[in-house]
């Protein structure tokens, strides 16, 4: 299985399988991480059947959802950057 993915909004990659205490299956994490965000990302874990056949699209996919998720809106910081 193919590891990392990039996307056009940045690169996805899957972790190696691993065990957690309360699950029967091994998990895989996988991470978003943005071109932009100076290493910053976001990461979910997955049974390890559920991404046995991850692919680009289902890449492209993981981006377009989480990414959003990593772009807070701070109204109080715009408003102060407006004023200065």
């Amino acid at each position: 299985m193919k590891n990392q993915f990039v996307t056009a909004r940045g690169v996805v990659s899957l972790s190696k399988p691993y065990w957690s205490l309360g699950n029967p299956n091994q998990m895989v994490d996988v991470t978003f991480k943005p071109d932009d965000y100076n290493g910053w990302g976001i990461s979910k874990a997955f049974d390890v059947d559920s991404v046995a056949n991850f692919n680009q699209e289902n890449a492209e996919h993981f981006s377009a959802v989480v990414e959003p998720k990593l772009r807070i809106d701070m109204p109080a910081v715009n408003q102060v950057e407006a004023a200065a």
